[in-house]
């Protein structure tokens, strides 16, 4: 993949790189091949080394399951948590 744009703000001293990934390639990660939890980036990073950029996506509990909603491939893993306020 070669980046779409880059461009440098120098008013502001910030470098900034944006790049256009295909949907296809955006993925979601929260269990390993042995349906734990993922806890740390480097475990994700040694179950599939080709990825090439990680962020935290949520929220998670003290089991490090996510709260509300979770969709990977296309199945919805954790439902929406709906909270309703007087």
């Amino acid at each position: 993949m070669k980046p779409l744009l880059t461009f440098l703000l120098s008013f502001f001293y910030f470098i900034s790189y944006a790049q256009v990934f295909n949907p296809t390639e955006i993925h979601m990660y929260w269990k390993d091949s042995k349906g734990k939890p993922y806890v740390t980036f480097d475990q994700v990073i040694k179950e599939h080394p080709k990825v090439r950029f990680l962020m935290n996506a949520g929220m998670y509990d003290m089991t490090f399951a996510p709260v509300g909603l979770y969709i990977e491939k296309a199945k919805k893993l954790r439902s929406i948590k709906i909270i309703h306020n007087p």
